[in-house]
């Protein structure tokens, strides 16, 4: 009987854990980067987890996924980026210290898409830039 359990125990640690939901947490300042990857030090395993701190999101496969924020060192949020496989892609917005927007726009592939804003301390649009497939083309 000890022994079925003791398998029981076995299993579920080296086979269900993993898909329990539970993930690493680490810090940016945790894991390293090489050719666009993110790893754990002295490990060459491409890193899987959360990313918490100033800075917060989500690495699969050692590459940034889904919703990252950055917040400054006194507490408010400055900024928030959507990646896929490790570029930027979607919407974005920037914040000034104080909480104000300062940017936002449109990533497509890594590459700035559309109107991109930019609004003054107070939050009031100071310019517009528009960009296709990178290239400012027109500012307003």
């Amino acid at each position: 009987m000890k022994r079925s359990h003791f398998f029981s125990i076995l299993f579920t640690v080296y086979f269900l854990y993993p898909f329990s939901g539970f993930t690493q947490k680490l810090s940016i300042d945790d894991l390293i980067e090489r050719d666009g990857i993110y790893y754990e030090v002295f490990d060459d395993n491409p890193f899987n987890g959360r990313v918490e701190g100033i800075l917060n999101g989500q690495i699969i496969n050692g590459r940034w996924e889904g919703v990252w924020t950055h917040f400054y060192k006194n507490g408010p949020l400055g900024s928030k980026f959507n990646y896929k496989e490790g570029k930027k892609d979607g919407s974005f917005e920037t914040y000034h210290d104080n909480g104000q927007l300062l940017s936002r726009g449109t990533y497509v592939n890594g590459v700035l898409n559309g109107i991109m804003e930019i609004y003054d301390i107070r939050g009031q649009l100071k310019a517009q830039r528009f960009f296709k497939q990178g290239i400012q083309s027109y500012q307003k």
